[in-house]
């Protein structure tokens, strides 16, 4: 199983390939409604993904350097 960030990553690549095929008629649009609020939950998710790992990256690079002096 691929990692968090891969999973989000392959969600949203499905949610984008339903959006082109889609033809939106007023019947379709609250199955529209719910794959919008998919999408703007794991963006979410996704971007606190993004951030933590640089975060992660600053502080252990930050703590390599006082290590190294």
């Amino acid at each position: 199983m691929g990692s968090s960030l891969e999973q989000t990553i392959a969600i949203l690549g499905l949610f984008a390939m339903h959006i082109k095929e889609t033809d939106f008629t007023r019947s379709k649009w609250q199955h529209y409604q719910l794959w919008l609020s998919l999408v703007q939950w794991l963006g979410l998710k996704l971007l606190r993904i993004i951030i933590g790992k640089i975060l992660g990256a600053f502080q252990f690079g930050r703590l390599k350097k006082e290590q190294d002096s």
